[in-house]
Order: C-alpha cells, then sequence, then structure tokens
C-alpha cells in the first residue's frame, strides 16, 4: 500500500524507521554511556585525588553541613562560642583548610589557655535541631603566613561520624561576573552555617592588597562583591555554576578608601572581599600526601 504523504510503500519505511532508530541506539550507547564513563573513571594527576560527577548547588550545600567548622572560642560574657574564622574538610581523615591568621590566632589562644576548639554544627534530618560534632585535637600539618593558607588535622571526633569533605576545583578560570557562594559562621554565629551569594568582580595577583594595607601579598587572589566579615575567614567558596569549591574566603579588603577616592566619598565605595586561589594549597596537598577530590573536568 502507498503512503499517500512519502509514496512510499509501508514496508519500506518501517524498514527506514527502523534502521534510523538503530543507528540512533547504537550512538547513544557510545556517546551517551560510553563516554560519560570513561570520563568519570579518569582518575586525577595526583595519586592520592579522585574524581566525581558534577554536583548541584543543592547536594554541595548538603555536604557543607557537615563538611564546613567553625574555629571557636568560648566566651563566659555570652555563655557561647564565637566562631574566630572557619575551615572545610579535603577529606574524610580529618584534614582541614582554614587561613593562615585564623589557624596563628587559634594556637595563640590555645597557648594562652583560652578555651578554643573545632566545631563541625549540621542540621539534623527531619527536625529543626542542630547537632554535631566536637573536636578534641586540632594539629598543624603546614602553615604559609606568605599564602595565608593554614592546612591542619582534625582528630578524636566527639558526638559525629567522619566529616563530610568538599570537591576542589584546581586551575579555574574566575572571571568578573562569575557567581560564587561562600558557606561558613561569620560574625558571632556558630550555627547554623550561613550561605552568601557574590559576584567576582576582579583579579589581582598580590600586590594590589599589599600596596594599600600593609599587608602580606597571600599570592593570586580575586575579590568578590560581599565583605568577608569576622569568622568568615577560611571558608570555602564556589563556582555557583558547577558546585566546586574554587577559592579561600579571606578578608575584606581594609584599606583606607579616602586615599582612593577622597574623603567624602570613602562611604559609598562597597566593601570588597578577598578570596585565594587553591593554587599554594594544591602544593600543600601534595607534599603531606594528603587525599582529596577533585572535579571533573
Amino acid at each position: 500500500m502507498l503512503c499517500q504523504f512519502c509514496g512510499h510503500t509501508g514496508t519500506v519505511s518501517f524498514m527506514k524507521t527502523r534502521r534510523r532508530s538503530e543507528v540512533m541506539i547504537a550512538s547513544f550507547l557510545t556517546f551517551g554511556l560510553v563516554l560519560p564513563f570513561l570520563n568519570t573513571q579518569k582518575k586525577a594527576s595526583h595519586p592520592g585525588a579522585e574524581k566525581e560527577r558534577p554536583l548541584g548547588f543543592g547536594e554541595v550545600i548538603d555536604h557543607a553541613n557537615h563538611g564546613v567548622c567553625a574555629i571557636v572560642r568560648a566566651d563566659n560574657q555570652l555563655g557561647f562560642g564565637v566562631p574566630i574564622g572557619s575551615g572545610f574538610f579535603v577529606n574524610d581523615s580529618g584534614y582541614f583548610v582554614t587561613n593562615a591568621h585564623v589557624a596563628r590566632s587559634y594556637f595563640s589562644l590555645r597557648g594562652q589557655g583560652v578555651p578554643v576548639g573545632l566545631s563541625v554544627p549540621t542540621f539534623v534530618p527531619n527536625s529543626s535541631r542542630i547537632g554535631g560534632a566536637g573536636v578534641a585535637d586540632v594539629t598543624e600539618v603546614e602553615i604559609s603566613d606568605e599564602a595565608d593558607i593554614a592546612l591542619l588535622r582534625a582528630d578524636n571526633f566527639r558526638g559525629a561520624g567522619k566529616p563530610n569533605f568538599l570537591r576542589l576545583k584546581f586551575d579555574s578560570e574566575i572571571r568578573p561576573g562569575d557567581e560564587v557562594a561562600i558557606t561558613g559562621f561569620p560574625l558571632s554565629h556558630p550555627d547554623p552555617i550561613t550561605i552568601t551569594a557574590s559576584v567576582a568582580s576582579a583579579w589581582e595577583n598580590g600586590t594590589f592588597v599589599d600596596d594599600l594595607s600593609g599587608g602580606r601579598p597571600p599570592g593570586p587572589y580575586y575579590f568578590v562583591d560581599k565583605a568577608i566579615f569576622r569568622g568568615f575567614s577560611g571558608s570555602p567558596v564556589y563556582l555557583r555554576a558547577t558546585g566546586d569549591v574554587v577559592g579561600i574566603a579571606a578578608r575584606t579588603l581594609s584599606a583606607p578608601l579616602e586615599t582612593i577616592v577622597g574623603p567624602s566619598d570613602a562611604l559609598k565605595v562597597p566593601a570588597l572581599g578577598q578570596v585565594l586561589t587553591l593554587d599554594k594549597l594544591r602544593g600543600m596537598l601534595t607534599k603531606h600526601n594528603v587525599s582529596y577530590t577533585t572535579a571533573a573536568r
């Protein structure tokens, strides 16, 4: 029987349709299943690193609920712990990252006998309560004052199992306008975790902050359009498009702005947060043979 639309017999049309379907299925099996499998099985160059599938941002926040820690100083007047910085775990063996100036404050306070410790707050599923873990011991692995990055290790967790660890993305080209997010414990809020969205605004190479504020150049970094309050230092910074950790929150630009724009305009200039890249951290992890997980390219 001739088809009224194409003029072919029903048998011929069916055979062509079947042949197209077979080709499409073969292509899907090759490019839709095999290639992603090969990509996900590709290992990172570091012997202890593993690559995983891309994560949605909601999954990243879930990990942050038990993968980002607060470095807390006890305050007897307020009656609770006050964060002096934040950090994030790179594996479930207790290795975590923060800023060097946060780590120095921690060990200085501990040396003075001030109660200070590590807290890993986390939401309790299906409730409004906040649980978490305390850490009995924190030891120094390496602190780089020049890079303002510290690699530490937490041992003897109390009240919870192993921490979640966050996925790192090295060599990430952050451009002005890219959306990022920061999770940590700013000001006097040790829990719950605080999440703030931001936009990358500029890229520098270690001279601008040094010239203006007199601090040490911490290496490659970029600015974001949000202030990094006390307690936020050491927090992970994520690229919103992928959910990967691409930086470490460091500090707010504290230059005397009146020297740049004049006294009358100084208060009109928005605060800029400084975010360190992960370049120096990768060297630390490799040097000490610390395992970590990287983002799939």
